[in-house]
Formats: C-alpha cells, sequence, structure tokens
C-alpha cells in the first residue's frame, strides 16, 4: 500500500512499477519470472480482496435504498393528498395574482423541510445507534472498535440524500397541484371532489405511488424471506464431524511475548491441564478452526507432477 505522489495518476504508476517487475524477473528469473504488477486504487483494491464483504455491503445499501424509497413513495403520497385537499386555496391564491412558481416554491419548500426534519431525526437515530454499538463491551486482551463512527462524509451524505429526496418527491405533487383549471378547481371544492373515472383513477399519481409501494415491499418481503431460509438452511447443514458438546477458544501466546520454546512448552501444559480436567472427554489444538476466517493454505502436487516455473501451485486449507 502505498501513497502516489502529487500528479501522478494510476496508470503512471503501473507503467512505472510494471517496468520494474520486468527487471526483477530478468534479475530473478526463478522467483520472478511470469510476475507483474497490479495496481489498483484503494475502493477498487477492497471489492477485489474482499468481495464478501462488498456484495454484502452494497446488499446492505441496496435493502437501505427500497426503505428509502418506501418512505418517500409514503410522504409523496401524503404531499398529493395534501395538495388536493388545498386545490380550493391554492386556485384562489393563484387568481387574485399569485404565480404558479410562486405557489410551487412554497410547496416545495414544504416538502424540503419534511425532508430535512426526517434526515435530522434519521442522523439521530444513528448516532444513538453508533453509540449502542461502542458501548458493547468486546472480550479481549486489548481494546477492539468495531469501526462505526459518523464523520462529515457520512453527515454530508444524509443532508444531500434528504435535499434530493424532499425535491425528487415534493416537486411532482406541487407542479400537480398547480395545475388545471382555476375555476372549476375552485367549484370542484365547493361541490366537493370531482367524479373521475375508474380507468382514469386507476393511473393517478397517487395510485402509482401504491403500486410503487406494494411492489417494494414484496421485494423486501422476497428479500428477508430468502435470507432467512439461508440461516435456516446454514443451520441444518451436516459438516461432516459433531458440533454439539464442542467448546472453541483462541489463545496467543505472543501477547506475553513468547518464544517458541516457551510458546511449545505452554500448549503441551494446558493440553495436559484440559485432559486432567473434569468433564473434558478429548482435547485436540489446530492453526484454525473449519469455516473461520483465518484459513492457512498450504501447496500440494500430484505424484510426478513437476512444480510451475513461476512456483505456483494448486492450494488446500490447512486445519
Amino acid at each position: 500500500m502505498g501513497r502516489l505522489a502529487p500528479g501522478v495518476n494510476v496508470t503512471q504508476a503501473q507503467s512505472e512499477l510494471r517496468t520494474i517487475a520486468q527487471g526483477l524477473a530478468a534479475q530473478y528469473p526463478v522467483t520472478n519470472r511470469d510476475r507483474t504488477v497490479t495496481v489498483l486504487d484503494y475502493v477498487r483494491a477492497r471489492f477485489e480482496n474482499s468481495p464478501t464483504d462488498a456484495s454484502l455491503s452494497l446488499t446492505l445499501l441496496g435493502i437501505t435504498g427500497l426503505v428509502l424509497l418506501i418512505a418517500c413513495a409514503n410522504v409523496a403520497n401524503l404531499l398529493l393528498g395534501r395538495g388536493t385537499a388545498r386545490a380550493k386555496e391554492i386556485a384562489i391564491r393563484m387568481a387574485i395574482g399569485a404565480s404558479r412558481a410562486a405557489v410551487v416554491r412554497q410547496l416545495l419548500t414544504e416538502s424540503l423541510l419534511l425532508a430535512l426534519a426526517g434526515g435530522l431525526a434519521g442522523i439521530g437515530l444513528g448516532y444513538l445507534g453508533v453509540s449502542f454499538l461502542h458501548a458493547i463491551p468486546i472480550p479481549s486482551d486489548f481494546p477492539i472498535s468495531l469501526g462505526t463512527q459518523m464523520d462529515t462524509r457520512l453527515l454530508a451524505f444524509s443532508v444531500v440524500v434528504s435535499l434530493a429526496t424532499g425535491i425528487a418527491f415534493g416537486l411532482v405533487p406541487a407542479l400537480r397541484a398547480t395545475r388545471g383549471d382555476l375555476a372549476a378547481s375552485i367549484k370542484a371544492g365547493d361541490s366537493g371532489p370531482a367524479r373521475i373515472s375508474i380507468l382514469r383513477g386507476l393511473v393517478t399519481g397517487r395510485n402509482v405511488l401504491v403500486i410503487a409501494q406494494l411492489a417494494l415491499s414484496v421485494i423486501l418481503l422476497v428479500i428477508s424471506a430468502d435470507c432467512i431460509r439461508g440461516f435456516q438452511a446454514a443451520w441444518r447443514i451436516d459438516p461432516g464431524f459433531r458440533v454439539d458438546h464442542t467448546l472453541f477458544f483462541s489463545l496467543n501466546p505472543n501477547i506475553q511475548r513468547y518464544d517458541e520454546a516457551k510458546t511449545r512448552d505452554f500448549y503441551r501444559k494446558l493440553t495436559d491441564r484440559l485432559r486432567e480436567s473434569g468433564g473434558v472427554n478429548a482435547v485436540s489444538m489446530s492453526s484454525s478452526i473449519p469455516f473461520s476466517t483465518g484459513q492457512s493454505n498450504r501447496k500440494y502436487f500430484a505424484e510426478g507432477a513437476q512444480p510451475r516455473p513461476s512456483g505456483d501451485a494448486p492450494r488446500r486449507p490447512l486445519v
């Protein structure tokens, strides 16, 4: 990992490092043959080195976006209903001289205030959630942080999203409320809501928003059900060994600055004491446990096979 010098882009760094890699391959053909260097920016490297974490993050972001769209559609539907109820008021104001732009600005300001209030409430709840995560005690010999925090980038993103949703879902109701014949709107306000055909009623903005809400809600339900089924399948899977009445724990003698001889003696004494403890049938040690994220690898070759010139070889997990 390195930081590019001012004025140097990724392409230039890639070209320079490729030249260096070619020189190393020529100077050390045994170990550096067929090896090169690829320069990646930090975000792309995180995606390529941890594709599972990247997919999970994008999935959570997509689910959050669906929830936001559902909430925005709900607010837009309420604004459309409020605009319909205020149709006579808006028509009278425009009839006595108020311009359509002025009325749209007022209605849009109201929707922006609602969006900002919701955004500030969400930021407040997010701060409480981060504080709760920081308050969770993590048993460890040294301090561990979950890395969750709220910074200026997150605050700016939240404010921008709030303003964007306020404009996107408040502009259409504002334009719709100021559209139409003023005299007809005033008469309709006196005689009650106007009658419209069934087909026209089905394609009105409010019904479209309701349909969108239902569709997005069904998508979230399907995703949630699929996640629950996945957890249930993972819970019932047979790993090939007994997992009941089994206790796993990890140790790190390096924290106590043990050398290799002292570490081996510590593990030997620990194993003997555990075997002598009541209620323990068997004790074993391993560099890693099955299905853990800290798996190590060991190279292996088929009998009679020759290693590749580059030294690369198939690998298997070492447990």
